[in-house]
Formats: C-alpha cells, structure tokens, sequence
C-alpha cells in the first residue's frame, strides 16, 4: 500500500490525535486502529500523536542524538584505523 504524501500547508483533518476516533480499544483493551484512517496521508502522525496523548507512547526527545551500538563504534575505528594504514586518509578531490 503506498501512501499519499502530505501537504505542508495542507490543514489537518479534525479527528487528527483523537485517540477515541482513530484507534479505540475493544472489549479486551486493545487498540484498533479504523480501517478509514489508513488512505489518509496523516494516519502515522494522527496515530502517534493519540498514543502520545494517552500515555502509550512516549514522545521522541527532538534533540536526542541517535543511538551508536558497541558494533558501530568497533566498525567505526576500525574504518578509521584501516584508512589511515593505507594512507587513503588524505584529500583525494585535488588532484
């Protein structure tokens, strides 16, 4: 399913975030998300912002540097490492 692209300056519709619109919970307690919602080009944001509204998502923090893993800092230095052993290093652009 591909979905539509979304406007910048396109207004949002008015059950944006309305968790009891847009994903309400069934007899059991779980979420279920309207099957309307998903041709809307919104549904991800709209389904973020209600779960962050009812507490079953927590927001991202907008400033967070993102996670490096003890495998991605190895890789890291031994990139490095293997660049500057081969002198490949320096500024190949000017020739």
């Amino acid at each position: 399913m591909e979905s539509t692209p979304v406007e910048p300056d396109r207004e949002k519709p008015p059950c944006f975030g309305d968790a009891a619109r847009v994903c309400p919970r069934n007899e059991e307690g779980f979420i279920e998300p309207q099957r309307h919602c998903l041709a809307c080009p919104y549904v991800r944001p709209c389904l973020q912002a209600a779960l962050q509204a009812e507490g079953t998502l927590r927001a991202k923090p907008e400033s967070a540097a993102p996670a490096e893993s003890s495998l991605g800092r190895f890789l890291k230095r031994w990139s490095e490492r293997k660049r500057s052993a081969t002198g490949t290093d320096k500024d190949t652009t000017s020739a």
